[in-house]
């Protein structure tokens, strides 16, 4: 059985999304799917590995980081509680592009998806409905996995930052980033110095304006220019 603040965080998650608290207890019961505790550390994918669950983090923090040929670690995703993870490779046998590990001490759900399959008298409407909710979040981080690829695969280190700030503003010209700079600098790539280096050459052009976590977007126009 999960407790109050893991059921919460289960409800959370676009898996149940519309389900009631008695229902995922129910499904879960059923599926025999009990909370996992995990330290921080802890691999919970590896890079390369073929796994077939799907995995909601109950409490704690997890990301998804490939490790590039020189040894560099670029952040794919971050993970708090409620989020799913696993879920695009769930059903197919393709190894596992990325490595999720925690970065603090939580628990985590761990479903099969096999377990999804199995046919079960008692609980087939939920099934059903956590199936649809599963495709449904599939299709909706395959259009979300596009646009970081987008961001990786622009060609220069100073348009990686224009399209980031841009997407981190939500519209808005000034904001608070809620990642570090060390954070910022694996979600785009690149080493802390030459991201450091080069925001600072951006706020000389009057491109933007920064103080620790804060940004200001001063020139639209010549951000969306760089990439």
């Amino acid at each position: 059985m999960l407790n109050k603040t893991q059921l919460e965080a289960a409800m959370r998650s676009p898996l149940f999304r519309g389900m009631k608290r008695t229902e995922i207890e129910r499904f879960l019961e059923e599926l025999r799917i009990y909370p996992m505790a995990a330290s921080e550390g802890t691999t919970l994918i590896e890079q390369g590995e073929r796994r077939s669950s799907l995995h909601i983090v109950l409490s704690g923090a997890a990301v998804g980081e490939s490790l590039g040929a020189e040894g560099r670690r670029v952040l794919i995703n971050e993970f708090a509680p409620g989020d799913l993870f696993g879920d695009m490779l769930s059903g197919s046998e393709e190894k596992s592009p990325v490595a999720v590990r925690m970065t603090a001490d939580g628990e985590v759900l761990r479903i099969p998806f096999s377990a999804l399959l199995m046919r079960s008298e008692s609980c087939a409407q939920t099934q059903e409905r956590v199936l649809r909710n599963l495709f449904g979040e599939i299709s909706s981080k395959y259009f979300t996995l596009m646009a970081r690829m987008e961001l990786l695969l622009c060609p220069t280190l100073r348009g990686k930052i224009a399209k980031y700030l841009l997407t981190q503003s939500s519209g808005e010209r000034s904001f608070r980033c809620p990642h570090s700079r060390e954070r910022q600098a694996e979600m785009l790539g690149c080493d802390r110095s030459a991201l450091s280096r080069e925001l600072s050459r951006m706020r000389a052009q009057g491109l933007i304006s920064f103080s620790g976590a804060h940004f200001e977007l001063l020139d639209l126009d010549g951000l969306k220019a760089l990439f």
